[in-house]
């Protein structure tokens, strides 16, 4: 009877530990969808399989993916009104509440009273909601109400001007928006006119102003950004140029200093046709990740990866194919072990392993069908 018992008790202690190993192993991912709306799937962190996609919403035209920084609450980019789309005033966001299951609830949704946004951002307090709307060139910013909701639109900044490139620097393109570490001042990243606009943020009415702005090199084509790990430096992925600007930051004014501009190829390496789409940092870092995808179907998708020296300037380490077509989006798992991949033209999303030493890549070893995946985004 005692050895039965005992079995019983060592027998359920072991299910215990191995269920409560599995949820700390798998992370939920959500991926939007151009075609169908948002999807989801689970993670395994530690072998690095992804379980096959889910439609929790079905939407028009999805696009970005944004958290609420205290609250579990998601935030997605949409066309709101189809039939508002020729006179430029369907684009909008949606606050969505995950469920346990995986599944969302919609909160609530608000107009941007513009075309639709390619880009949306939290600030650190969560009192607001922050967005560029490319094909309008400007930025606006909501104000959040307690819950997660979103609540009115606050602030509207039309960003004027143009570049040199023929074809997409006719006018301003604002691609995104982030604030700073501190919460104080965000950063706009115009790729129509070659500047990082700075905006002096008021978290509790949600609203900005600007206040200032870096310039740069002609052609560049500013895309998206991310920060160092102690804010101290800007890292600007240009699309156009396929280069990463890097700025030394001054956290007192915001002010951005130019210290670096790097390739995201070997010298001698032909780009004509090719534009970078995203970036990220790794938890600790010590290491960037770039996508850059080829429009003439030459198989010439990329991610390069650098290593952040210790003054906070980069040194390109590889670059490998992502084992997609046209990565628009890249993003890191929580344990910084894995980079998934979202291939927007070829309909899948990749998994590729990091050496957690060099940081560097491994060819990718999965890959999932998607249609059209635009972003990829874990919940917190």
């Amino acid at each position: 009877m005692l050895k039965r018992l005992h079995y019983f008790i060592c027998s359920t202690l072991l299910l215990s530990a191995q269920l409560t190993l599995a949820q700390e192993t798998t992370t939920r991912v959500y991926i939007a969808s151009g075609q169908d709306g948002i999807y989801s799937c689970e993670l395994n962190q530690s072998e690095g399989t992804l379980t096959p996609p889910i439609l929790r919403s079905k939407l028009t035209g999805a696009g970005f993916l944004a958290w609420h920084p205290r609250q579990n609450r998601l935030y997605a980019t949409a066309t709101l009104d189809p039939a508002k789309k020729k006179q430029g005033q369907s684009g909008g966001v949606i606050a969505f509440a995950p469920q346990a299951d995986g599944s969302l609830t919609e909160l609530n949704r608000q107009s941007t009273m513009g075309r639709g946004l390619c880009h949306i951002s939290t600030d650190t307090s969560g009192n607001m909601l922050m967005g560029a709307d490319y094909g309008g060139g400007r930025v606006v910013s909501f104000q959040m109400q307690s819950d997660g909701q979103l609540g009115r639109l606050t602030s509207i900044h039309q960003h004027k001007g143009s570049g040199s490139h023929p074809k997409r620097q006719t006018r301003a393109h604002a691609h995104s928006i982030y604030p700073g570490p501190e919460n104080r001042y965000a950063y706009a990243a115009d790729l129509g006119i070659d500047q990082v606009i700075h905006y002096e943020m008021t978290p509790k009415a949600g609203t900005l102003k600007r206040i200032a702005d870096t310039k740069l090199p002609s052609g560049s084509g500013p895309r998206h950004m991310k920060f160092g790990k102690n804010g101290n430096m800007l890292y600007v992925l240009n699309e156009l140029n396929t280069s990463v600007s890097v700025f030394k930051r001054i956290k007192a004014t915001g002010k951005l200093e130019a210290r670096q501009s790097l390739s995201m190829f070997a010298d001698g390496t032909d780009n004509t046709d090719m534009t970078s789409s995203e970036i990220q940092i790794s938890p600790d870092g010590r290491f960037l990740y770039c996508a850059t995808r080829d429009l003439s179907q030459q198989q010439r998708d990329a991610i390069s990866v650098f290593e952040v020296q210790k003054d906070g300037l980069l040194k390109r380490i590889q670059t490998i194919h992502p084992g997609v077509w046209f990565p628009r989006h890249i993003q890191l798992a929580p344990s910084g072990t894995f980079l998934l991949v979202a291939g927007q033209r070829g309909n899948e999303v990749s998994i590729m392993k990091i050496d957690q030493g060099k940081g560097t890549l491994k060819e990718a070893h999965q890959r999932i069908p998607l249609p059209t995946p635009m972003c990829i985004s874990f919940q917190p």
